[in-house]
């Protein structure tokens, strides 16, 4: 499916408990001759797994690239807890910081969780 433009990524991501999952998200503007990467090597930023009340379950640190790619690595030992037995999906959200304390959500949607 094409989208011409949408200020936010959505997608729906499988998560598997004692494996490390690393997935991104690329940040592209239209430069008025084409879409072109946004450089966000100077932005920080986090991904939170939540519940669909909005209880943040965990938090992960992104790395951010001149290519105006933004990644999420979680580790394999990071979602093997007991508590996370009980939590077989959510949502998850991926927000960008500028050095000026400006916030971008880059992108969201439902993760689900499994052994």
């Amino acid at each position: 499916m094409s989208v011409l433009a949408q200020n936010t990524a959505r997608a729906d991501v499988l998560l598997r408990r004692g494996v490390s999952e690393t997935w991104g998200v690329r940040w592209e503007q239209d430069s008025g001759s084409g879409y072109a990467p946004v450089d966000i090597s100077t932005w920080s930023g986090t991904v939170q797994l939540r519940s669909d009340t909005g209880e943040v379950w965990a938090e992960f640190p992104v790395q951010t690239f001149t290519d105006g790619l933004a990644t999420v690595t979680i580790a394999a030992d990071a979602l093997t807890t007991p508590i996370w037995a009980t939590r077989g999906a959510g949502n998850w959200r991926m927000n960008i910081t500028n050095t000026s304390g400006h916030v971008e959500r880059l992108a969201d949607g439902y993760f689900y969780l499994e052994d």
